[in-house]
């Protein structure tokens, strides 16, 4: 016995923004099944969804540094000519946590302009996101990062300053070998 199933998907707007209006109300203080729309929200975000992405940066505003955490991850579902710029209007408005993420996810992609978040970030109050900044540096070389990189070796933090004999390292620049030496004695 063969049988044969036809399935034909169609796209329904009015419906789909009728869901998303669900899930976004499922965002509210209070809400009963808010634990149910962040894993709604995170599945939107892995389908690429465009229409949930208003609802994504809501999120990075969150007061709690995990949803900002999670906007973060769940933007790098998105392809990074869609989700870039969002991220680098954005991070300097989140928590640390979530500015690390962001640093990370930026990094991986090649994107016009990040060198100059990276820089901003190497000066940054909270060590964790001078920290990955430079591991950025040292990960992938970013020759606009050369001359901020150079004047850190007397970062108050040691693991800043241990990433950051990684990043002159590996910059090749003949310029960072009087750094590396002070970072080294």
């Amino acid at each position: 016995v063969e049988t044969t199933l036809h399935v034909n998907i169609v796209e329904d707007d009015a419906a789909e923004a009728s869901y998303i209006s669900k899930v976004t109300a499922g965002l509210e203080p209070g809400a009963d099944d808010y634990l149910a729309t962040l894993k709604q929200i995170k599945v939107l975000a892995q389908a690429r969804n465009t229409k949930t992405l208003p609802v994504i940066v809501k999120l990075l505003y969150a007061d709690h540094r995990l949803l900002q955490v999670d906007a973060v991850r769940w933007l790098g579902y998105y392809d990074s000519d869609t989700a870039a710029p969002i991220l680098m209007t954005n991070i300097f408005e989140l928590e640390p946590y979530a500015r690390v993420t962001a640093l990370q996810l930026l990094n991986k992609w090649d994107v016009q302009g990040f060198e100059t978040v990276l820089i901003a970030a190497l000066h940054d109050q909270d060590k964790f996101v001078r920290e990955i900044a430079v591991l950025c540096c040292s990960k992938k070389k970013h020759p606009g990062c050369l001359v901020t990189l150079l004047a850190m070796t007397h970062d108050p933090d040691l693991s800043v300053r241990r990433f950051l004999g990684m990043a002159l390292g590996n910059s090749g620049d003949q310029a960072s070998i009087p750094p590396l030496l002070t970072l080294l004695h």
